[in-house]
C-alpha cells in the first residue's frame, strides 16, 4: 500500500527566545515500511529516542512568534507478519495505564492464555479482549487504565492495547504499544485514516504483531502505518522545547496529521472458500461451510453479512462475527436462521457475503423454495470431557460440525478443545445440537457398553464402568430409563441395567451419572434387528399364504358383479 503522510503544525513562542528546537514523529522503517520520499519545510537532521523510533529534529534560532513547520512523506507498507525490537526494560514493566502486575490483572490473563505454545496465548488473550470490550467513541479523548477498562468494559484503540499489553507483561511477555495511524472499518464516524493503537508482543521465537480492536494477531494489515514503539498508550506527535532569557514560554499549536492513500492492492493472506451444506432450503436453517488456508498461524475474525432480498431479511445469521485463531488450514461454519416469510409459489435467489480480515470477501446464493425439510437425529457419547479428549458423535445422513471447525459425515471422532463447545448435526435444512462441558479436571474416568445388535424383545444389557481418579471415595448415582443405582466407589464398579427394547428405534441407550461437584452423560445407539419367528409361526405363514393365493386365483375367475 502506497500512502501519502502530511503533519503540519505551528510553534508559538512568548517572551526572549534565542533558539526553538522541535522533533516531529514520522512513520518508522523496517522491511513492512519504507519512506519513498520526504520533504521538510525546514533544515533537520535525524534522532532516536531511547525506544530506537526516529524522529525528524527542527532547530530554529532567532525564531519568530510563529514557526509554521510542514513535514510530507510517501510511504509504502506492507502487511506485517512479525515484529522485532531490542526487548527494552520499559517493555516489561507495569506503567500507570499498564497495570501488569495488579492482581485482578494477573488471575486474568492465568485463566485466559491457556493455551499450548506463545501463538495459541497471545491469541487468546486477543480474542478475549477484542470479545469483552465494547468498542465507544465516547472514550476517544481520555486515556483509561486497564483496571478501568476492565471495569467499564469499554473504550477505544488505546484501551484494547493496554488491556492486552497488562496480560501480555503479568505473563512475562516483552510487550510494547505502537502508535500511528489506520484506516477505519466502521469503527470511527468515517471510513478514512485515523489515529489508532495496537500492540507488538515479543518472544524467543520472534514477534507477534496483534490488533485486538480489529482481531488481528500474528499479523496487521498493511493499512496500519507505525509511527512509535513505546510502553504505553500516552505519547504526543510533536515536541518542542526553547532556551531563552526572562519569562518566555514555547506553545504546540493546529497540529494535524493526514494520510491520504496512493495505492491500496494488498494480496490476501488467508483464503477462504466458501459453500452450502445444502441448497435449496426450505422452511429450514442454511448453513455456510467456509475452509480458510494460510501459510503460519494467525488469528482474525469471519464476517457474515445476513442474506436479503429487497431489504427483506430472509436469513439471518446467528453468529455474524467468528474470531478465530489456527495455523495453516481451519474449518468454520456459519448458522443461518429462516427470518422472512416466502411465497411457496415461488423461488428465491437470496446472497450472503462472506469476508475474512486478512482474506478475501466472497458470495454464496441460497436457493429458497419449496422443497423437502431433512430430518437429524444427533447423539454424542460424552457430555463432559477434559481438553484433548476423544469423543464421538453420530448422525446418520447428516453433516455433523463443530464450534471449533471439526467436520465429518454420518460420523465424527473429535477431539475436545480447550473450551466448552457445541456439536451440530445438519441435514437439508434440520439442524440438531448437543453442548458439551470441557473441565480441566475429571473426577470419574467413565465407558458404556452394550450388546451391538439385539432383536425387538430381547434383554438388552448395558455396561456402565466407572474408575474413581480421586484418592478418596465418591457417592456414585448413575440413571437408566428412571431406573437409578447408588454406590460409594473407591476404585472402580461397574453399574449393570437391562431393558427389553420395544422395537427397532428402542435404540437409544443414555445414563446420567452424578458425583460430589461433577455429572455428565453418556449416550450410545445400538442395532436392534427385527425379531425371528419361530417354528410354528412360519408355518401358518406358509399356510396364509397359500390361503391368499388360491382366494386371487378364484377371485381372477369368478370377479364380482
Amino acid at each position: 500500500m502506497l500512502s501519502k503522510v502530511e503533519i503540519k503544525g505551528t510553534v508559538e513562542t512568548v517572551g526572549s527566545v534565542q533558539k526553538v528546537e522541535f522533533n516531529v514523529s514520522i512513520p518508522q522503517e523496517d522491511e513492512f515500511q519504507k519512506i519513498e520520499s520526504l520533504q521538510v519545510s525546514h533544515p533537520y537532521i535525524f534522532v532516536e529516542d531511547r525506544y530506537g523510533n526516529r524522529w525528524i529534529k527542527i532547530e530554529v534560532n532567532m525564531p519568530p512568534d510563529k514557526i509554521d513547520y510542514t513535514v510530507q512523506a510517501t510511504v509504502r507498507t506492507y502487511r506485517k507478519t512479525s515484529a522485532t525490537t531490542d526487548h527494552k526494560e520499559e517493555f516489561l514493566k507495569p506503567t500507570y495505564l499498564v497495570q501488569s502486575t495488579d492482581p485482578e490483572v494477573v488471575s486474568l490473563a492465568q485463566s485466559v492464555a491457556t493455551g499450548n505454545n506463545d501463538f495459541e496465548k497471545i491469541s487468546e488473550m486477543v480474542k478475549w479482549t477484542h470479545e469483552s470490550i465494547t468498542y465507544d467513541l465516547a472514550y476517544g479523548e481520555v486515556n483509561l487504565t486497564a483496571k478501568e477498562t476492565l471495569n467499564l468494559r469499554k473504550g477505544v484503540c488505546d484501551e484494547y492495547a493496554t488491556v492486552l499489553l497488562s496480560m501480555a507483561r503479568s505473563q512475562g511477555y516483552s510487550a510494547a504499544y505502537a502508535v500511528g495511524y489506520a484506516y477505519g472499518r466502521g469503527y470511527t464516524a468515517e471510513a478514512s485514516f485515523n489515529a489508532h493503537g495496537w500492540t507488538e508482543i515479543y518472544t524467543d521465537s520472534g514477534g507477534f504483531p496483534a490488533d485486538p480492536t480489529w482481531m488481528e494477531s500474528g499479523f496487521v494489515d498493511a493499512t496500519h502505518i507505525k509511527f512509535l514503539t513505546i510502553p504505553d498508550g500516552i505519547f504526543t506527535l510533536v515536541k518542542a522545547s526553547a532556551v531563552g532569557f526572562g519569562d518566555f514560554r514555547v506553545k504546540l499549536s493546529k497540529v494535524s496529521a493526514t494520510i491520504t492513500p496512493l495505492e491500496t492492492e494488498e494480496e490476501p493472506l488467508i483464503r477462504a472458500s466458501s459453500s452450502l451444506l445444502a441448497n435449496p432450503v426450505w422452511n429450514g436453517f442454511a448453513v455456510v461451510k467456509t475452509d480458510l488456508s494460510a501459510n503460519g498461524c494467525y488469528a482474525t475474525k469471519v464476517e457474515t453479512a445476513s442474506c436479503t432480498i429487497n431489504s427483506a431479511e430472509f436469513f439471518k445469521a446467528e453468529d455474524s462475527s467468528q474470531p478465530i485463531s489456527f495455523c495453516n488450514q481451519k474449518q468454520i461454519f456459519t448458522i443461518f436462521k429462516p427470518s422472512a416469510p416466502v411465497n411457496d409459489a415461488y423461488k428465491y435467489v437470496c446472497p450472503i457475503s462472506i469476508s475474512t480480515i486478512g482474506g478475501n470477501r466472497e458470495k454464496v446464493n441460497v436457493s429458497v423454495q419449496k422443497t423437502d425439510t431433512g430430518s437429524v437425529s444427533l447423539v454424542v457419547d460424552k457430555k463432559t470431557v477434559t481438553p484433548n479428549e476423544e469423543l464421538m458423535a453420530t448422525a446418520p445422513g447428516a453433516y455433523l460440525f463443530t464450534t471449533d471447525g471439526q467436520y465429518g459425515i454420518n460420523s465424527l471422532k473429535m477431539t475436545a478443545p480447550p473450551t466448552n463447545f457445541k456439536v451440530y448435526a445438519y441435514n437439508a435444512g434440520a439442524l440438531a445440537s448437543e453442548d458439551v462441558s470441557v473441565v480441566k479436571v475429571k473426577t470419574l474416568d467413565l465407558s458404556l457398553a452394550a450388546n451391538a445388535t439385539v432383536r425387538v424383545g430381547e434383554s438388552v444389557t448395558v455396561l456402565l464402568s466407572v474408575t474413581n481418579l480421586l484418592q478418596r471415595p465418591q457417592s456414585i448415582q448413575a440413571t437408566f430409563r428412571g431406573n437409578t443405582q447408588s454406590a460409594e466407589v473407591l476404585d472402580r464398579k461397574v453399574f449393570v441395567f437391562n431393558y427389553t427394547s420395544a422395537s427397532t428405534e428402542d435404540n437409544f441407550i443414555q445414563v446420567s451419572i452424578q458425583s460430589d461437584g461433577y455429572s455428565t452423560v453418556l449416550s450410545k445407539v445400538i442395532n436392534i434387528q427385527e425379531r425371528e419367528k419361530g417354528f410354528v409361526e412360519q408355518i401358518l405363514d406358509f399356510l396364509v399364504n397359500i390361503v391368499d393365493r388360491i382366494a386371487l386365483a378364484i377371485s381372477a375367475y369368478f370377479p364380482s358383479k
